[in-house]
């Protein structure tokens, strides 16, 4: 029954998750739902795993922005204004508040260590996320610059919370050029934006790939009664 439940949950991920290109953002949350509500698996307990996703990304991003901005030279950010350095003890008070409201859910023990690993491992993907746009900007300006990490993070949770936008495109380009206009000229950061996409949408493809080749079709109904 263990195996079948993880080949149920990693089968659910990796086939719903490319519904974030079509129909578009957000969908693909919807999706897994409705896969795992046709297997028989009861809503409530879908609909927690979905909201907690929901929230958590969100806090996951903008803990990873609080560390990594404080470090970061905001001068290659365009129209930055010294008072928005005071927001950062707010931000970070913010997301570790929101982080312990959620962490605290029913003040039940057994949830802690759950939503804690998540919260983690998803901040871990925030920032090699970041790191990887950082270093496809080196690629295309010779430029290693430490604040492309925090923003393009911020321009994936503004992509993120944007429905309808297929995988937020446009969205995060927008965003990627228009704050990063001093780091690098703009052709090179919109080379930049562009072969990220392509970078995180060829993993998106890779694990749907993946998922119909190598992990086996979930059991019927019945089997899971």
């Amino acid at each position: 029954l263990v195996g079948s439940e993880m080949c149920i949950r990693d089968r659910s991920y990796t086939q719903t998750q490319i519904a974030k290109y079509v129909p578009g953002n957000v969908f693909h949350l919807v999706s897994r739902h409705m896969y795992l509500r046709a297997l028989g698996l009861p809503h409530r307990p879908v609909a927690l795993a979905t909201l907690f996703e929901l929230v958590s990304l969100p806090i996951a991003a903008l803990c990873a922005i609080s560390v990594l901005l404080p470090f970061a030279d905001v001068t290659y950010i365009a129209s930055w204004d010294r008072r928005f350095s005071n927001l950062l003890p707010i931000l970070g008070a913010l997301s570790l508040t929101v982080g312990a409201i959620v962490l605290s859910y029913r003040g039940q023990q057994r949830f802690f260590w759950p939503i804690a690993i998540v919260l983690t491992r998803a901040t871990i993907f925030m920032l090699f996320q970041g790191l990887i746009f950082a270093l496809v900007l080196q690629m295309s300006s010779s430029e290693f610059v430490l604040v492309a990490l925090p923003i393009a993070i911020f321009a994936w949770l503004i992509g993120f919370i944007t429905p309808g936008a297929p995988g937020g495109v446009a969205v995060r380009e927008a965003l990627l050029v228009k704050i990063l206009a001093i780091a690098a000229l703009q052709e090179d950061i919109l080379i930049a934006a562009i072969l990220f996409r392509l970078v995180t949408s060829a993993g998106d493809l890779a694990v749907y790939g993946f998922g119909r080749a190598f992990i086996v079709k979930t059991p019927a109904r019945d089997t899971l009664d």
